[in-house]
């Protein structure tokens, strides 16, 4: 049984026929586009610290939560969101992702206070988290066993260099413009992977999903999180400190 999205027919199942060329390139293009600039917010935002602290007058704490926060939630929600595309579509959590970090993205640049600042990146973080685990299903959906090898390279090549060049961009919009522009650089790159997603990306998810375990879902936010926090913690607070 195959699934139509837009122009392109994709498979269901592993063994079916794969998309079309052209429509496993454009597909590979969204998934990688919205990989890479949410990864690009991981370490964007490190060499940003003394212009934020300085540009809303926040704390070194408050700055500090700023970029853990965001890591934070990325890493609780990884697990969840990776189910929650299984269970209900990954396209659709994938898409629901996109928005979520498209309009944080939007608040950071133009936040007014730390405290706002610090809401919306955890935001940006849990989006992020909804929509990382869906990159790999899409892809073993849109491309054949012989041909995921190389759509996986590409994948980790993204990650490597959105996470080298993240300082870089960092520190070149910092440079010409002001503190906010490391987030409203996401925009126009997120919402065009937004528009050419919805048509061009195949719906795909678990044919035998069972049924979701909210209960299950938060408690595995809490463990990760906790876990997290005490990593990011440890070093300002000693590993002894309740």
């Amino acid at each position: 049984m195959a699934i139509k999205s837009g122009p392109a027919t994709v498979p269901t199942a592993p063994g079916s026929r794969a998309a079309r060329p052209g429509g496993q390139r454009l597909a590979l293009v969204i998934i990688l586009s919205a990989v890479f600039m949410q990864l690009l917010d991981t370490t964007i935002t490190m060499v940003a610290v003394p212009s934020i602290q300085s540009g809303l007058k926040a704390s070194y704490g408050e700055v500090q939560l700023v970029v853990a926060l965001y890591m934070l939630a990325f890493a609780c929600v990884l697990v969840t969101g990776g189910r929650l595309g299984d269970a209900y579509g990954r396209k659709k959590m994938f898409l629901c992702g996109m928005v979520g970090f498209t309009l944080a993205s939007a608040v950071c640049g133009a936040a007014p206070s730390a405290v706002i600042l610090i809401a919306s990146r955890v935001v940006q973080g849990m989006s992020s988290g909804l929509m990382f685990p869906q990159v790999l299903g899409i892809i073993q959906v849109v491309f054949s066993k012989a041909q995921r090898t190389r759509a996986i390279t590409f994948y980790g090549a993204t990650i490597g260099l959105a996470t080298i060049l993240g300082p870089v961009t960092g520190g070149a919009l910092l440079e010409h413009f002001w503190w906010g522009s490391i987030f409203i650089v996401n925009l126009p790159v997120i919402a065009a992977a937004l528009i050419l997603g919805r048509v061009f990306l195949p719906e795909s998810r678990d044919p035998a999903p069972g049924r979701f375990d909210g209960l299950g879902g938060l408690l595995s936010i809490a463990v990760v999180g906790l876990l997290i926090w005490t990593i990011i913690e440890a070093p300002a607070r000693g590993w002894t400190s309740r």
